[in-house]
C-alpha cells in the first residue's frame, strides 16, 4: 500500500503554459480532483485499404477535469481572480488589505500551474484555465468546484506534508455565510444556493500548428448564474419573476434586484460577493401531499455599473468579489 497524499498546489503563470512548471506558491487540501489526461489524444487515418486502424499519429492534447475543495478566506481569492480576470489590490497599511475581483472584458484569462498529489506522484498541469467555477452554499462545507482545461501535463515528485505551503486559515462551513436579496436578509429563508461562473472556453480554438499543445484557451460569453431552494412562505419570488405582484405583466420586463452573499471568516478576513442586478429566470413551488413546499429558483446576473472600494472607480460587471484579509497583493505571486 502506498502513501495517501492528495493535495493541490498552485502558482499563477506569467505566460501561458510554460515549458518548465513553476513551483507552487500555496497548497490546499482537496475533496477530489478529476483533472487528468485527455481520452485518446491521437488521430487516425481512415484507410480505404484496411477495415481496421493502421495509421495513428499524436493529435491535439488538452487535459481537462475538475477540482473540488472547501474554501477559506485566502485561497478562494486566487480562484475567483483566475475565473473572472480583473483584479485590484488596495494596501491597508497596518490594517486589512482589500482585494477586488470582477469580470474581464477580453478573450483570455489568467492561467496557472496546478500540482495535484496523487499518492504515488505529483501530477503537474501547466496552462490551467478555469472554464467554470461553482460555489455551493448550504451544505456542511462551503465547497468550490473548478472545471478546467490544461495545456500540458508533467510528472513530478510527491511532496512531504511538511513541505506543503498550507494556509493557516480554517476551512469554512455554512455557518460563516449570509445572504440578502434586495437588501432583505434571507438567512432563515434560503436552504441552499449555488453560484456558477461559466467562461465557455473554446478548447479546440486554442490549437495552432507545429505543436500538439494549445497555444491559448480563448474564452466565450461569460454567464453568471444563481440557483437555490427556499422555504416557501409567500408569493414574493413569484412577484419578482412576474414583474408584478398580481401576475405576469403584458409589456413590462421582470424586475431585478441586488443579491449579496457574505462569508465571514472571523479574524482572518471576509468575502463579499455582490451581484448588482439579478433577474429570475425560473421559480417553482410544487406542492406534494402534506409535505412542506420546496421553493426553487434560478436566476442570472446582469452587467451593471458598480463602484469599487475607493468610492471613485466605476466598473461594469455582473459580479464583484471583495476579499478583506491580510494577504499581500496576489499579482506578486505570478511567476514565469
Amino acid at each position: 500500500m502506498g502513501t495517501v497524499r492528495r493535495y493541490l498546489g498552485c502558482c499563477e503563470e506569467e505566460n501561458f503554459n510554460p515549458a518548465v512548471p513553476p513551483e507552487a506558491k500555496f497548497h490546499i487540501e482537496i475533496s477530489s480532483a478529476g483533472l487528468d489526461v485527455p481520452a485518446n489524444p491521437n488521430v487516425e487515418f481512415e484507410s480505404g485499404l484496411y477495415r481496421g486502424r493502421r495509421e495513428i499519429r499524436p493529435g491535439y492534447y488538452t487535459p481537462s477535469g475538475n477540482i473540488v475543495f472547501p474554501i477559506n478566506v485566502r485561497a478562494i481569492g486566487y480562484f475567483l481572480k483566475w475565473a473572472l480576470g480583473e483584479y485590484k489590490f488596495t494596501d491597508g497599511g497596518a490594517g486589512t488589505n482589500t482585494h477586488e475581483i470582477y469580470g474581464k472584458e477580453g478573450t483570455s484569462l489568467p492561467s496557472f500551474t496546478a500540482r495535484i498529489g496523487k499518492d504515488a506522484f505529483e501530477h503537474i498541469f501547466t496552462g490551467v484555465t478555469i472554464n467554470s467555477l461553482n460555489l455551493e452554499i448550504g451544505g456542511d462545507w462551503l465547497l468550490c468546484t473548478i472545471d478546467c482545461f490544461a495545456g500540458k501535463d508533467h510528472k513530478g515528485t510527491l511532496k512531504e506534508i511538511a513541505d506543503l505551503d498550507l494556509f493557516e486559515e480554517k476551512m469554512l462551513t455554512f455557518i460563516a455565510a449570509g445572504v440578502s436579496f434586495g437588501g432583505v436578509g434571507y438567512n432563515c429563508k434560503i436552504k441552499n444556493m449555488t453560484i456558477n461562473i461559466a467562461n465557455n472556453i473554446d478548447a479546440p480554438g486554442g490549437k495552432g500548428i507545429g505543436t500538439r499543445y494549445p497555444c491559448r484557451f480563448p474564452v466565450g460569453a461569460r454567464n453568471v448564474n444563481l440557483s437555490g431552494n427556499l422555504h416557501f412562505e409567500d408569493e414574493t419570488e413569484y412577484a419578482k419573476y412576474w414583474g408584478d405582484a398580481d401576475g405576469i405583466h403584458d409589456t413590462d420586463s421582470p424586475g431585478s434586484e441586488e443579491i449579496i452573499i457574505t462569508i465571514d471568516g472571523g479574524t482572518p478576513g471576509s468575502l463579499e460577493l455582490k451581484f448588482p442586478k439579478v433577474q429570475y429566470t425560473q421559480v417553482g413551488a410544487p406542492p406534494s401531499g402534506r409535505s412542506p413546499i420546496d421553493h426553487s429558483f434560478s436566476a442570472y446576473a446582469i452587467v451593471d455599473t458598480t463602484t469599487l472600494a475607493d468610492a471613485v472607480t466605476e466598473v461594469d460587471t455582473e459580479m464583484l468579489a471583495t476579499l478583506e484579509n491580510n494577504n499581500d497583493d496576489m499579482d506578486e505571486d505570478i511567476e514565469s
